[in-house]
């Protein structure tokens, strides 16, 4: 299954150290992406830097099967 993480600079919740471990174990993944939003913390989607995250979620999504 395609697989997107997003990590909030802040993140006290599930800092940002617990994403980069998970990551590269996601071996069966055909295509993942993990992206860094700065400033921001778990509730990233209700913070300033919100548009980061929606628009990384729409390119993600626009992608072809098995990424670019």
């Amino acid at each position: 299954m395609p697989t997107f993480i997003a990590i909030g600079e802040w993140d006290q919740d599930t800092p940002p150290y617990m994403a980069q471990g998970l990551f590269p174990r996601l071996v069966n993944a055909p295509h993942k992406r993990m992206v860094h939003i700065g400033e921001a913390t778990h509730t990233v989607i209700m913070e300033k830097n919100r548009m980061q995250l929606f628009h990384a979620v729409q390119e993600f999504l626009r992608e072809p099967p098995g990424g670019r």
